[in-house]
C-alpha cells in the first residue's frame, strides 16, 4: 500500500485529560436494532503543492507525503482502550488498513464497515477517540504495530521510536496524530468521534468523516548557499584580510575566502516520543494553534546513561557530507532553547556544521598558522621554528606540526627533526586549509528572546548569507566534539532560517477506499 500523506502536524505525548464532550451514546440509542449496515469514515488529508498559495509552508516531496502501513487505535472517554475488533482472535482497539487500498493522490477516506459482531459488543457506549500511527519502523510493522494495541492514551505518550534511517528521503516517515492543547488547555492528541460519524450508508460516510490529523516525528533541515551582494559568489565567501608576518619578517595583507564544501546536522536526539510531549508553561507567544490542530514546540524526552535517548555530538570530516538544496532529517531537540551565541558549538541544540577550505584569492589551498595573536602560512612559520631551533644550520623540511587535544582543542604543536619545541606547542593550524563553522539553528524570536531548537514536521531552511573569520580549525584527522573558535579571531555566520511548517490545512480531493 502506497498512500501520499500531507496532512501532518506535531506529534504526541501529552498530559492526559478529560474530554466532557466525548460521547457515551450507544448505537442502541441512535438506532433500534442492527436492521442496516453501519459505517464509519476515517479521513487523513493528503496535501500536494495545490494547498493554498497565502499559508507558508514546505510542501514536500512525494516521498516524504508517503504513508506506507497505518493504524487506528480506539479509546472511549477516558482514555481506555475501546475493543473495536471483538470477534477477532485477540481482542483489539487497533484496525490496520489493509495493504490493498492505495492513493496516490487526494484524501484518503478509510470506510470501516462496523460489523453486527462488532456493533453487539459496542454495550457501553461508542468508541469516542481515535489516534493513527503511520510508518511505524522496525523490521516487522505488523507486530510493533500490535504492541502499541490495547494501551491506554497514557500508557502510549510514554513510547519511544526511534528514527527511520532506511532512506528518509524517499518516504516511510514515521508519523502519529497530531497534538496540541484546546481552548481549556487540555492536551489533544486524538480526533473525536461522535454518533453523528456513525451512519448508515457509505455515501452518508463520505459526508460525515473523523478528520485525522497527522504529523512526522522528524524535523527537516535544508541548508542553502545564497551569499549576501558583496560577500560572496556562489560557495565561496569573502572571510577575512589578514596580515600574515613573512620569514623576513615583514608583513603581508591577503583576503582569504572561505570555500563552502558540504555540511551536517550535529547535536541530533537517537529517539523520539510517540506522542508529542507538549510543555507545561507556554513557551512563547503563538506556539500553539488549536484551530489548526497543531503546536509548535515539545519536550525532548531527557538524554544519559541511564535512558534510551542519546546526545550525538561527534563527528569526523568524512561524514560532513550533505550537498547543499538537499534536506536532512533529524529527531526533534528542544534541550537547549537558549544559548549564548549562535556559533556556540557546546551547546546541546541542534546545529549545523559547515566543513569549509580556506582558499586565497587564487583558489588555492591556505595552509595557515596562528600563534601568539600573529598569522603565518605554514611554509614561512616553519622556517620561523627551524631557524630559533638551528640558526645558520636551519632545515624547514624537519619541522613538523603534531596535533593534541588540550583544553578540549585540536591544539597542533612544533616539533624540530622530531623533538618537541615548547615555545611552539600553543598553535593554531588550519591544515590545507580546512576548517568548519557552527550554526545552532534558530526555530523562533519571542520579543527580545530568541529560541534555538528543533520540532518535529517542521521545515527549516537555512539560508547562508555571509562569514566572516576563519573558522575553527580542521585538517585529516578525526574530532570529537566541535569547539569553539579563539576568542580572539571569532567566526560568525550570518544565516536567515525560515521555520516552515511542513504541511497544512485542507486539500480537498475526495478518494474513497
Amino acid at each position: 500500500m502506497t498512500l501520499k500523506s500531507h496532512h501532518i502536524l506535531f506529534v504526541l505525548s501529552f498530559i492526559f485529560f478529560t474530554n466532557c464532550s466525548d460521547s457515551v451514546e450507544t448505537i442502541s440509542d441512535k438506532y433500534d436494532s442492527y436492521t442496516n449496515e453501519y459505517y464509519l469514515n476515517l479521513r487523513i488529508d493528503n496535501f500536494t503543492s495545490e494547498s493554498r498559495a497565502e499559508e507558508d509552508f514546505d510542501g514536500g516531496t512525494d516521498g516524504e507525503r508517503t504513508v506506507s502501513s497505518i493504524a487506528f487505535y480506539f479509546f472511549n472517554q477516558n482514555g481506555e482502550p475501546f475493543i473495536i475488533l471483538s470477534d477477532s482472535p485477540a481482542s483489539s482497539n487497533m484496525i490496520m488498513l489493509p495493504a490493498e487500498y492505495e492513493s496516490v493522490s487526494g484524501t484518503l477516506h478509510y470506510i470501516h464497515e462496523i460489523s453486527s459482531v462488532e456493533y453487539k459488543s459496542w454495550t457501553s457506549g461508542l468508541p469516542a477517540r481515535v489516534m493513527a500511527v503511520a510508518n511505524i519502523p522496525g523490521e516487522n510493522p505488523v507486530a510493533q504495530y500490535s504492541s502499541l494495541a490495547n494501551k491506554s492514551l497514557p500508557d502510549l505518550s510514554k513510547e519511544l521510536v526511534a528514527l527511520h534511517k532506511d532512506n528518509p528521503a524517499a518516504g516511510s516517515f514515521s508519523m502519529s496524530s497530531s497534538t496540541y492543547a484546546d481552548a481549556d488547555g487540555n492536551i489533544i492528541c486524538w480526533s473525536g468521534i461522535s454518533p453523528d460519524n456513525i451512519v448508515q450508508t457509505r455515501a452518508d460516510a463520505m459526508l460525515h468523516p473523523v478528520m485525522i490529523n497527522l504529523e512526522r516525528h522528524v524535523s527537516k533541515v535544508k541548508v542553502t548557499l545564497d551569499p549576501a551582494p558583496g560577500k560572496g559568489t556562489g560557495n565561496t565567501y569573502e572571510v577575512k584580510n589578514i596580515s600574515f608576518i613573512k620569514s623576513d619578517g615583514t608583513n603581508e595583507s591577503r583576503t582569504l575566502y572561505a570555500q563552502i564544501l558540504n555540511w551536517d546536522l550535529n547535536a541530533t536526539v537517537s529517539h523520539s516520543k510517540l506522542l508529542k510531549e507538549l510543555p507545561v508553561d507556554n513557551p512563547f507567544s503563538g506556539w500553539n494553534n488549536p484551530g489548526g490542530c497543531r503546536s509548535s514546540w515539545a519536550v525532548t524526552p531527557q538524554v544519559g546513561d541511564d535512558v534510551t535517548p542519546s546526545l550525538e555530538k561527534k563527528f569526523s570530516w568524512d561524514k560532513l557530507s550533505n550537498n547543499f538544496n538537499e534536506p536532512d532529517f533529524c529527531f526533534e531537540n528542544t534541550l537547549q532553547p537558549t544559548v549564548d551565541f549562535t556559533q556556540d558549538a557546546s551547546t546541546d541544540a541542534t546545529k549545523v556544521l559547515l566543513k569549509a577550505r580556506i582558499i586565497d584569492g587564487a583558489g588555492n589551498s591556505a595552509d595557515i598558522v596562528s600563534w601568539g595573536g600573529l598569522f603565518y602560512t605554514a611554509t614561512d612559520f616553519r622556517t620561523m621554528v627551524s631557524r630559533y631551533v638551528a640558526g645558520d644550520n636551519a632545515d624547514a623540511s624537519k619541522v613538523e606540526l603534531r596535533r593534541v587535544i588540550k583544553n578540549k582543542k585540536h591544539i597542533a604543536s612544533a616539533y624540530y627533526n622530531g623533538s618537541p619545541v615548547p615555545e611552539f606547542s600553543n598553535i593554531r593550524y588550519w591544515d590545507n586549509g580546512i576548517c568548519y563553522y557552527v550554526v545552532n539553528i534558530r526555530h523562533t524570536v519571542d520579543g527580545d528572546r530568541t529560541l534555538y531548537g528543533v520540532v518535529r514536521n517542521h521545515s527549516y531552511a537555512i539560508s547562508i548569507k555571509s562569514i566572516s573569520g576563519l573558522g575553527t580549525p580542521g585538517g585529516g584527522d578525526e574530532h570529537d566534539e566541535p569547539e569553539n573558535p579563539d576568542p580572539e579571531m571569532e567566526s560568525f555566520v550570518s544565516a536567515d532560517v525560515s521555520v516552515l511548517p511542513w504541511h497544512i490545512l485542507n486539500y480537498n480531493t475526495d478518494v474513497e477506499l
